[in-house]
């Protein structure tokens, strides 16, 4: 992953760098976080670096409650989206906090 989003970052920018860091959040958030963490301070601002934390894990709680309702139990499912809608909403709100 490292040198994919190095080179989305170098080809397209911000943009592309949280794009790919998105895509690759959707499996997992090991090397996504790994990878964030050591570009941040460097290639990255910090900023941009908590923004694509925040953002990669979204994704990756949104597609496990995704597969909470394609496979699991309707109850459970919708219980667990309520619940990382408020992980989501909260850590937007520290995230823009930290910055002010």
């Amino acid at each position: 992953m490292t040198i994919l989003t190095k080179v989305s970052l170098v080809l397209f920018g911000e943009g592309g760098f949280l794009i790919t860091a998105s895509l690759a959040s959707v499996t997992g958030l090991d090397a996504t976080t790994i990878n964030i963490s050591q570009l941040a301070g460097s290639s990255l601002t910090y900023q941009l670096g908590l923004l694509a934390l925040i953002i990669s894990n979204s994704i990756n709680l949104l597609s496990k409650a995704v597969y909470s309702f394609i496979q699991g139990n309707q109850k459970f499912a919708s219980n667990y989206l309520i619940s990382v809608l408020i992980i989501i909403v909260v850590s937007l709100i520290v995230g823009v906090l930290t910055f002010i």
